[in-house]
């Protein structure tokens, strides 16, 4: 089989709306995640139709918190109903892509805690707290004793619930996958607002392919290897701000969209940069771990051969054209462009229509 990798390239889609907040950044987001797509998915069918295989697929790669305010406002989340404006959009795109698995990036969003009935109330502030206790001893987030888990008054009048989500769509398919990992997630962040963890590991399968996606975090928590007696996956996913990478499952290929460059950087007496651009003394030199593709050596997959550039580079794009051996690694239906075999919720069918 064969696996096309679009992935949106390390620092180079930082966008330039600063001035932009709310909509109106949402909108710039997604203008931006379509346009990738599509460059991605035009770039694909030409790779397809001059090298032409039996069965195939790809998927669409950007870093976390890529649809998100600005970090300057001290107000990163969207509110519930520009979330559910980027959700219908995303619908939207997928279907016009329907044999592209796209994870762009993630989301964050709030929900106001105190809204609705008191038993809508109760309902809510229970499952928060069940979900943080689960990932505090499931996973080892250990956000409460580290303050990292609320900014403000977690009890006060207006709290707000913060989630960070990926979602994974796949023609008229998404379903959501939410961080379990908090490392500052709203530190810092206006009004009072309490990080709502995940506690779902993100297996899912397309057809008889198996991937795993995390986020950040949750890989230096070892999300997946918790569920490593499921067995091994074929795609393993990484979306990040940064985290280094660790080789702990047997995924035959790992792809990772990360803010942080892969080139070497350096640490100086006046602060971190790229190497030959951070000012002051070098003090030691940095390889950051983010690689976009990683294989493990006998595992069933390779770079393809025989495409003049592969990967192909188009402004912060990269596709990769990465084969996979069927046989070795028992893949069968690959064709079959369907997401399965998850325990990832489905997002509201009223984001589908």
């Amino acid at each position: 089989m064969r696996l096309y990798a679009a992935i949106l390239r390390e620092d180079t889609w930082q966008p330039s709306t600063k001035a932009l907040n709310g909509l109106g950044k949402a909108k710039a987001d997604f203008d931006r995640i379509e346009k990738y797509v599509d460059q991605a998915w035009t770039q694909i069918t030409n790779m397809r139709q001059a090298h032409p295989v039996v069965d195939w697929q790809a998927v669409f790669l950007a870093p976390e918190y890529f649809f998100s305010n600005r970090r300057e406002s001290n107000d990163r989340f969207f509110s519930h109903d520009v979330k559910r404006t980027i959700v219908q959009n995303l619908a939207a795109l997928a279907k016009k892509y329907p044999k592209l698995l796209i994870v762009p990036g993630t989301v964050l969003w709030t929900k106001e805690q105190n809204k609705g009935t008191p038993e809508d109330i109760r309902k809510r502030k229970d499952k928060m707290e069940w979900r943080s206790l689960f990932a505090e001893v499931f996973f080892g987030t250990n956000t409460k004793s580290k303050g990292w888990a609320y900014s403000g008054n977690p009890k006060g009048k207006n709290v707000r619930i913060a989630q960070n989500i990926a979602y994974v769509c796949l023609g008229d398919q998404i379903v959501k996958y939410a961080k379990v990992g908090n490392y500052k997630e709203v530190e810092g962040e206006k009004g009072d607002i309490v990080f709502s963890p995940g506690n779902i590991v993100g297996r899912f399968s397309v057809g008889g392919v198996k991937y795993a996606l995390e986020i950040c975090m949750d890989h230096a928590l070892g999300a997946l290897d918790s569920t490593s007696f499921m067995g091994a996956v074929h795609v393993h996913l990484i979306v990040s701000s940064y985290v280094g990478f660790n080789q702990r499952n047997s995924a035959a290929v790992t792809l990772h969209s990360s803010t942080e460059s892969s080139a070497i950087k350096v640490a100086t007496d006046q602060g971190y940069g790229k190497a030959g651009e951070a000012p002051g003394t070098t003090k030691q030199l940095i390889v950051p771990r983010t690689q976009q593709v990683r294989f493990i050596e006998g595992g069933g997959a390779r770079v393809a051969a025989g495409f003049k550039n592969n990967p192909v580079k188009i402004g912060p794009l990269t596709i990769w054209a990465i084969d996979l051996d069927n046989q070795k690694l028992n893949i069968t239906n690959a064709g079959d462009y369907t997401i399965k075999d998850t325990a990832l919720p489905s997002v509201s069918d009223k984001y589908l229509v």
